[in-house]
């Protein structure tokens, strides 16, 4: 394979990874745009009870797992990308685990795990992808005590915390607006102490 196919590979691999991020960090920031941005317009996803239109789906998972969980993390993992052409068969694996609102009675935590079985489509320079199926390995519900909602509270007051919308500091335009307001307090608390 001459060393010019080499890199395009290569860069195709990136682009199609670049995705799957982006579509983990939409959904766990609750960025129906950013989801909706990883799939072809004519989109199809089947994933769990929902089979249809990818971007009606960025708009039901959006909504259902911001009404049902108070936090979301989609980790990705392993990911085997086969390129032919313009055409991608893309397995990655996945765990998902979802945290219950505190305010639900029933407080729990959910794992999931599983694979994106993807098709993804070049189409104009651009990787996205064509169809989804959602595969599910294994999953485990556990109740979550008061004495974990506690000290997970604690930590909330302890730590910079995620949030569910454009707020969050994964996005630069929030991360730069949280550092300057952090850097001038804390500048700020310098001058008063005497510290410079």
């Amino acid at each position: 394979m001459p060393q010019h196919d080499d890199l395009q590979l290569l860069l195709d691999e990136r682009a199609i990874r670049r995705v799957i991020l982006r579509y983990c960090r939409g959904i766990d920031r609750g960025d129906v745009e950013l989801v909706r941005s990883c799939y072809h317009p004519d989109a199809l996803d089947v994933h769990g009870r929902y089979r249809g239109d990818a971007h009606g789906f960025a708009e039901h998972a959006v909504t259902v797992l911001t009404e049902r969980y108070e936090v979301t993390s989609h980790a990705v993992h392993n990911c085997l990308i086969e390129i032919t052409g313009d055409t991608a068969h893309v397995e990655t694996y996945f765990v998902a685990h979802h945290e219950s609102r505190a305010t639900d009675p029933d407080r729990h935590t959910y794992r999931f795990g599983g694979r994106y079985i993807d098709r993804f489509i070049r189409a104009d320079g651009q990787w996205a992808i064509s169809r989804r199926v959602l595969v599910r390995d294994w999953s485990a519900r556990d109740p979550l005590s008061s004495e974990a909602s506690a000290a997970a509270e604690g930590e909330r007051a302890t730590f910079v915390n995620g949030t569910r919308n454009g707020s969050d500091l994964a996005y630069e335009s929030a991360f730069d607006q949280w550092i300057s307001t952090w850097y001038d307090a804390h500048t700020d608390s310098d001058r008063t102490n005497g510290r410079s």
